[in-house]
C-alpha cells in the first residue's frame, strides 16, 4: 500500500522573482490538503472540498483521526 509519506507532489508558483516550488500536502486518503488558490478553478475547488469533507466524515465514523 502507498501512503501519503511515500508520495511527493509539488506546485510551481510563478512570481516576479521567478518560479518557486510549493510542496502539496496529502491526507491519509490521498486528498491534497493545501490546494493552491484557483488551481483548477472554483468548480473543482468546491468538488475537492466536498470530497475532503466526505472522506473526513467516513474516517470519523470509522474511528479515524482527522486532526492532521
Amino acid at each position: 500500500m502507498i501512503t501519503a509519506e511515500d508520495v511527493a507532489l509539488y506546485f510551481v508558483e510563478y512570481g516576479p522573482e521567478g518560479s518557486q516550488l510549493r510542496a502539496l500536502e496529502l491526507d491519509e486518503t490521498g486528498n491534497i490538503k493545501n490546494w493552491p488558490a484557483g488551481f483548477f478553478g472554483d468548480d473543482f475547488t468546491d468538488i475537492a472540498t466536498l470530497a475532503r469533507l466526505s472522506a473526513e466524515h467516513r474516517l470519523r465514523a470509522a474511528g479515524g483521526d482527522t486532526s492532521a
